[in-house]
């Protein structure tokens, strides 16, 4: 998407937000390098996170595990659910969100 934004005389800005399939990508790398880091799990879920947006950033092909990646107040959260019956899921903080 680009939206053109004018200011005074003859000044154009190009503003482009990033796709879903962008954002599936960008923050997909950053879990998996947050997890491969060594960050550990938090205790539970922040409170009221699930009200805030995610993307489902599950690596293509993988079984066994669904994982989300929330943004909430500037952070991203990292939501991984073993598909299982009973299973918990696990949250962890990835870090601040990019700024696109």
């Amino acid at each position: 998407m680009v939206s053109k934004v004018g200011g005074s005389g003859n000044v154009n800005a190009k503003i482009m937000m990033p796709t879903q399939d962008e954002l599936k990508q960008v923050y997909g790398s950053l879990a998996q390098k947050a997890i491969k880091s060594g960050v550990k799990p938090m205790k539970h879920a922040p409170a009221g996170i699930e009200k805030f947006s995610s993307i489902d950033v599950t690596p293509k092909g993988e079984m066994g595990v669904d994982q989300k990646v929330y943004t909430m107040k500037g952070e991203l959260y990292l939501k991984s659910t073993p598909v299982a019956p009973n299973a918990k899921s696990t949250w962890t903080k990835i870090g601040p969100m990019p700024m696109f």
